[in-house]
């Protein structure tokens, strides 16, 4: 049974696009998302626009493992750059849910009547996508096109232990053991 929900940045987190407008997976990029997407719900929380996001998921062949996607529109503007909150995440499942546009359980959203992020993991690049909801966050080093690059790997083994050593809330498990990952985080 599925029992968190990641949400997972697009560009320099999963995909490179560079100077010429060719694209690069990260390596491991399909193996991270069909392994993830059997034990976790998976987001697409990207401040690029649907039009362009949607070609290169569909370019990878990961578009159909995301039960959402959000988009530029569904970013807040903090500081004068946009920036991503999990709240609009967690509302914008819990409403489809109602639409019966998904089947998530309401317990990995809702808990004594508030929603909540307990068992919701983001991914990003960059700092300032992740200061409203930190205690939820893996800030990733950037992916600009290294061949070498290992990061999924790593964190998809470091996600698979949040099973055996969590109490469902990640936030505990993130604080204790993100160190783990060291190599693959900015600091």
């Amino acid at each position: 049974m599925k029992s968190y929900i990641l949400v997972l940045d697009l560009d320099e987190t999963l995909i490179h696009t560079n100077n010429s407008g060719k694209t690069i997976s990260r390596p491991g990029l399909k193996k991270f998302i069909t392994e993830l997407s059997k034990k976790m719900y998976l987001v697409l929380y990207t401040a690029a626009l649907k039009c362009y996001a949607d070609e290169l998921l569909k370019k990878y062949e990961i578009y159909d493992f995301f039960i959402s996607k959000l988009y530029r529109n569904s970013c807040i503007t903090l500081n004068n750059n946009y920036s991503k909150d999990l709240n609009i995440v967690a509302k914008k499942l819990l409403y489809n849910k109602i639409k019966k546009k998904i089947s998530i359980p309401k317990s990995l959203l809702v808990k004594n009547n508030k929603i909540t992020l307990n068992y919701m993991i983001f991914i990003d690049n960059l700092h300032e996508n992740c200061v409203l909801q930190p205690k939820n966050s893996i800030v990733i080093k950037d992916y600009i096109g290294q061949k070498n690059d290992r990061a999924l790997k790593y964190i998809k083994s470091f996600l698979f232990n949040l099973y055996r050593f969590s109490n469902n809330n990640v936030k505990p498990y993130l604080n204790k053991n993100l160190h783990q990952i060291n190599k693959f985080i900015k600091n």
